[in-house]
């Protein structure tokens, strides 16, 4: 049998001459892609930390070759000196990965650059290739679930945080890196239950009692919790202790930031103004300062001024939902609805999950009576959340507005069901009831509103009207009363008490009431014209065109404040008076019938037989169609 084996060829020469040059080939093929490797990383590495490095220092490569735990021991903050820093850091990184697909820090840094540049997503996936790679570095997750935390997947930052907590173990040097990450993973749990996340905030201010934003953000969570007293103590805290750092090290512009921010929920808002400018003064490149400062402003009436602020933050960051949302909302409260649509709609191209985007641009839009537009808004933000009691109680609003009372009764109603306390809902579909003549139910959800809100004096008023709407004046003056009593200056509760007097033939009663309503608002032309005619029915003819000429003086198109001069002036024996108001009311008012038949009459008391007759062929005329 043939010996195989000794027929086998090799590919390479037996000779020792050239196995050598084949051996040093490799070797520097090995270098020289070592060489570039170290070079693209380090570079790399210096640009995502440009703003503490001043140059590429030392071999970064080789250390994280050696030493996985190397940029934990140097405290490496991962900030560049400018933007362009991290874009030129990743086609670096990803340099290095098409000669080393495996080179994990290559791809952890990259993902780094990714979240500088708040590229989320990206960045999440660099960081799972990272910890595929390497399961052990618990870095590795904890940026991971910083990314998760700013995409809203909560569940996913928290199982993130809690690994990384894991990993690191509680050894006494790292209880201020541990007080960080509970802080962390309370942030991520708060978004999933609050209750649950003080388990976390405390546990973090047991290993640091001197975390200031972890005093922040509990104190946040206790006030959403209705915590109130325990939360003042947490933006107190957060104060004072900013306060001890800022006397240490004044030029720590984040330090300035946080006294701000707590200042800011104890309500001390000039306080918080001063410490923002510090923190901007400090820091001039941070969207987040400019941003935020611009929100305190909208609570100071600033609206220019947050204006500013708002488009300083887009022109350092102009992907950020948030900038184009507050901006929005100063320009709706300057009356530019125009242009705050328009950095609504930017906010929810930024981020089409944005409820409150547009549920603000549905109010801009009703606004400007684009009430379609406006519901289509609200009707987004209730696709995205089905439990926003505020965007169905708007959308009612805007389906009022077209007179869709049926349709708004639903959304009310659907507000009223996820929230039963809601008082507006009630009052407002009260309304849309009262609009369809259902005076019954109306008055059923003002009385709810009013049971909800004893203080809710626009209840009180429109149920009023309802009851006297239905004949019962008795029971509506006691609504209008009780609207007067929590508001002496309502003046149309005082105007509707006095016509309710009016119909129990309370002529005096109705005359204070509407000479009320007059000494606190006399620009009013009805109520003029409504107490000259209760003084008519008291026979004081001339009391009444004075109030009659008083209403005229407001309102010169008021036709029938010149009709009644007219009767008023008739029964004084005016007739020429008489003839000339009529006219007049008929100038208005081509069709006004009945001051044709008057004017006839008096016409007719003036012996101008020929006019009266023609007056009152109009009259017939007028009537007949």
């Amino acid at each position: 049998m043939e010996n195989k084996k000794e027929n086998i060829t090799s590919i390479i020469t037996s000779g020792n001459k050239n196995l050598n040059k084949i051996s040093n080939s490799l070797s520097i093929t090995n270098k020289l892609l070592i060489g570039d490797i170290e070079k693209f990383f380090n570079e790399a590495f210096f640009l995502i930390n440009s703003k503490d490095l001043s140059d590429i220092e030392e071999n970064y490569c080789l250390w994280f070759e050696l030493d996985y735990k190397y940029n934990k021991r140097n405290d490496f903050k991962y900030e560049a000196k400018e933007k362009n820093d991290y874009v030129k850091a990743i086609e670096l990184f990803s340099s290095v990965l098409e000669m080393r697909q495996s080179h994990y820090f290559s791809i952890f840094f990259r993902g780094i650059a990714y979240y500088r540049l708040r590229k989320y997503q990206d960045a999440i996936i660099d960081f799972s290739k990272s910890i595929e790679l390497k399961s052990n570095i618990s870095e590795f997750y904890e940026y991971r679930g910083i990314c998760y935390y700013e995409i809203k997947r909560f569940k996913n930052a928290v199982d993130d945080f809690q690994s990384c907590i894991a990993l690191i173990g509680e050894v006494p040097n790292n209880f201020q890196k541990l007080s960080e990450l509970y802080h962390h993973l309370a942030n991520s749990r708060c978004r999933i239950d609050e209750e649950e996340s003080l388990i976390d905030y405390n546990k973090a201010l047991q290993l640091d009692p001197k975390n200031i934003r972890c005093y922040n953000n509990r104190g946040r969570t206790l006030r959403s919790l209705g915590k109130e007293e325990e939360a003042k103590k947490d933006f107190i805290n957060a104060i004072d202790l900013s306060t001890i750092e800022i006397e240490t090290i004044k030029d720590d512009g984040k330090l300035w930031y946080y006294r701000g921010w707590a200042e800011i929920k104890l309500k001390m808002y000039d306080e918080a103004l001063i410490d923002f400018n510090k923190a901007i003064e400090l820091i001039r490149d941070n969207d987040d300062y400019f941003n935020i400062r611009g929100r305190m402003k909208i609570y100071l009436g600033d609206y220019e001024g947050a204006i500013e602020d708002c488009t300083k933050a887009i022109d350092i960051y102009p992907e950020e939902t948030d900038h184009f949302y507050f901006r929005g909302y100063a320009k709706s409260n300057l009356k530019d609805y125009t242009g705050a649509i328009d950095d609504f709609s930017k906010a929810i191209e930024i981020d089409p999950k944005n409820t409150d985007a547009y549920y603000k641009r549905g109010k801009a839009k009703s606004n400007l009576k684009d009430y379609t537009g406006a519901i289509d808004d609200y009707s987004k933000a209730i696709e995205i959340d089905p439990k926003d009691t505020d965007a169905y109680y708007k959308r009612g609003n805007a389906k009022s507005d077209l007179k869709d009372y049926t349709g708004a009764i639903d959304d009310y109603s659907k507000a009223i069901e996820i929230d039963p306390n809601y008082t507006n809902a009630y009052f407002n579909r009260g309304n849309a009831k009262h609009y369809l003549k259902d005076y019954t139910g109306a008055i059923d959800d003002y009385s709810k509103a009013i049971e909800i809100d004893p203080k809710y004096t626009n209840a009180y008023y429109n149920r009023g009207i309802a009851k006297r709407k239905m004949g019962d004046y008795t029971v509506a003056i006691d609504d209008y009363s009780k609207a007067i009593e929590i508001d002496p200056k309502y003046a149309n509760a005082y105007f509707q008490r006095g016509y309710a007097k009016s119909n129990l033939k309370d002529y005096t009663g109705s005359i204070d009431d509407y000479s009320k309503a007059i000494e606190i608002d006399p620009k009013d032309a009805d109520t003029y014209y409504y107490r000259g005619i209760e003084k008519s029915n008291l026979i004081d003819y001339t009391g009444a065109i004075d109030d009659y000429s008083k209403a005229i003086e407001i309102d010169p198109k008021y036709a029938h404040a010149y009709f009644r001069r007219g009767i008023a002036k008739y029964y004084l024996k005016d007739y020429a008076g008489a003839i000339d108001d009529y006219s007049k009311a008929i100038k208005i008012d081509p069709n006004y019938t009945n001051a044709y038949f008057n004017r006839g009459i008096a016409k007719s008391k003036m012996g101008d037989n020929v006019g009266a007759v023609n007056d009152k062929s109009k009259y017939e005329k007028l009537t007949k169609n």
